[in-house]
């Protein structure tokens, strides 16, 4: 099926290059010497078909497209236009903080844009930071439509006031007698170090009819990004809230995607505020149809509200959704909660289909048996659950109709750096193959013998072994107390210390792992205790051995590592013979020789309690 699509995908993306090669223009932007100095120049003198290629570079522009287009809009390009780069970074818009780097608005008319290869950065808005579209169907109209595709971006640090700080995607219908539409294609960015103050720090999808009767809808693809390192008040990674609104068409007009699916990304290291650190999907009002939620890692990311990984929410919408190898795991309380919801004797029918999942290891603060599936009816709903083959933690079913189709096992999946499964995971050959896909989220084929693998990763034989970039620029991360580390390549998803206490043993334990480096680094740890010593801060040294900042300046822990590496620290404190504070430790990687308050660093922060 993933294949499928993206053939599918392929092909659209062919056939409007195509197009526009045969029928269009190409519109030239740089900075000096081009027929267009900026991008929003050329985009307004563009026709149906042309294609606005942008020469590398810095661009500080607030683009606006707004009437009925046609058009393809490429970074990458080399000042002769001979070759193009697929790098983003190499072509930056820069919203300045002043309003959304891409406003894309159709009002009664239709819009086609394709953004490819651009980093989408420092936009500031009360909706959509970085790209902003809004699809609206007016009394009077015939209808509205934004086809919008957006590959092979980079879009980062970007800022909304209420939702989407990433991207935001809203279509609305006046009433049942017209239609709004959005297709949108999220495919192979990365969308990171956003932030929303209400919902969606990474993404935000939202559709909504003026009527009792859905008439909007938004078909979305979202398949092989990266959504890491968001915030937001809801919806860390991303935020879906589908009122009124079909995410299938229904046979009400042909469109690209034909139904909606989440393939193939990783939502790894989002924070809340609030709750749903991850993913967030509420469907409510829609048609019945199939969404398919299918090789996605979901791990790492924390709320404060105990419901870190992934929420699926129904409101008399009878979905059917089918959750079919992912890993959900490491996310701050629960890993997967799913709820259908009725209303007056009009039932909620959906249908979960969960099959070669891992959702496991979920909650790991917790000293106590916890939930990691919270699986529930709400009034008039009428759940019912179809699962096999999948490595689940603890299960809270309720009142909804669970089917145990078999194979479902409660043993620890081994997962190990970048969410991959270790030699000896229970994971490997154990999956439900009529259900897998063709292949896990790297695109690596499923073993055809004896059976797949559950979750998105398939065993390749051997460990897989995380690499982490050396610090090229200013990152900071504060997270909660956890027991256990996690390895990751993207600093935004590594939680490379612990410090925890076990209050079945009393007992504080800390440990390091980093993975190894691309090359060589000096890490830097310490910690403090305000409440009862605010003048000091001490360093770890090599030995062990603690030493005050202000006595004796920077001191390494370890100095031109590459290697990954892995400590327990001190082992075990006995937490009764330990004043009762706040414990701060924190952990500074720079490249090798550099100063700790120098220009490129990793700052991670976390702290534990002894009451």
């Amino acid at each position: 099926m993933l294949l499928l699509r993206k053939a599918i995908i392929l092909a659209i993306i062919i056939t409007c290059v195509f197009i526009s090669s045969a029928h269009g223009a190409n519109r030239d932007v740089c900075q000096t010497g081009c027929a267009y100095s900026s991008i929003q120049a050329a985009i307004n003198a563009a026709s149906d078909g042309d294609t606005i290629r942008i020469v590398r570079g810095l661009y500080f522009e607030n683009i606006r497209i707004t009437d009925p287009k046609n058009i393809i809009i490429e970074g990458g390009w080399d000042s002769t236009f001979t070759t193009r780069s697929d790098n983003p970074a190499l072509t930056v818009v820069d919203g300045m903080g002043l309003d959304s780097v891409f406003y894309i608005y159709a009002y009664d008319e239709t819009i086609s844009v394709a953004i490819n290869g651009l980093t989408i950065t420092n936009g500031l808005a009360g909706s959509g930071g970085g790209v902003y579209v809004y699809s609206y169907a007016s009394s009077v109209s015939t209808g509205s439509r934004i086809d919008l595709t957006l590959s092979n971006n980079l879009i980062i640090g970007n800022r909304a006031t209420s939702t989407g700080g990433g991207v935001c995607v809203y279509t609305y219908s006046y009433s049942d007698t017209v239609r709004a539409v959005i297709n949108l294609l999220l495919s192979d960015n990365r969308i990171a170090e956003n932030s929303a103050c209400n919902s969606g720090g990474g993404f935000y999808i939202d559709g909504y009819s003026g009527s009792s009767v859905m008439n909007s809808l938004i078909e979305f693809g979202i398949s092989g990004n990266e959504i890491n390192g968001n915030l937001a008040g809801q919806g860390g990674g991303g935020y879906i809230y589908l009122y009124r609104t079909d995410y299938e068409d229904s046979g009400k007009g042909a469109t690209p995607l034909a139904g909606s699916y989440i393939e193939a990304n990783t939502i790894n290291g989002n924070r809340c505020y609030f709750r749903n650190g991850g993913l967030y999907v509420y469907l409510s009002r829609s048609i019945p149809g199939t969404l398919r939620i299918e090789n996605n890692v979901i791990g790492g990311n924390i709320d404060k509200e105990g419901q870190g990984g992934m929420k699926i929410g129904s409101y008399i919408s009878n979905p059917v959704i089918d959750l079919v190898n992912n890993t959900i795991t490491r996310n701050s309380g629960i890993g997967l909660e799913a709820a259908a919801d009725g209303d007056s004797g009009t039932p909620d029918n959906m249908v979960l289909n969960m099959y070669n999942n891992i959702i496991y290891g979920n909650d790991l603060a917790s000293t106590a048996p916890h939930t990691e599936i919270n699986l529930r009816n709400y009034t008039d709903g009428n759940m019912v659950v179809n699962s096999g083959s999948n490595t689940l933690g603890n299960l809270d079913t309720n009142d909804v109709t669970y089917n145990d189709m078999g194979n479902n096992l409660a043993d620890d999946p081994l997962i190990g750096d970048d969410f991959h499964l270790c030699a000896g995971s229970p994971a490997i050959d154990t999956a439900d193959a009529s259900k897998a896909p063709a292949v896990d989220i790297e695109g690596h084929a499923r073993a055809a013998a004896p059976v797949p693998d559950r979750g998105a990763y398939e065993y390749l034989g051997t460990d897989h072994n995380a690499v982490m970039p050396v610090p090229a620029e200013p990152f900071e991360k504060e997270y909660p107390s956890i027991p256990e580390p996690v390895v990751a390549s993207d600093p935004s998803v590594a939680r490379p210390f612990t410090i925890y206490v076990d209050g079945n043993t009393n007992t504080m334990h800390t440990k390091v792992a980093l993975p190894a480096f691309s090359a060589p680094v000096d890490v830097y740890i310490g910690f403090s205790i305000p409440w009862i010593d605010p003048a000091n801060i001490y360093q770890i040294a090599n030995d062990l051995s603690c030493k005050t900042i202000a006595a004796h300046g920077p001191v390494k822990w370890r100095s031109g590592l590459t290697g990954s590496i892995e400590s327990s620290l001190y082992g075990g404190f006995d937490t009764t013979s330990l004043p009762r504070a706040e414990y701060k430790i924190y952990l500074i990687v720079v490249p090798a020789g550099g100063s700790p308050m120098g220009p490129k660093f990793y700052y991670y922060r976390s702290s534990a309690l002894i009451k």
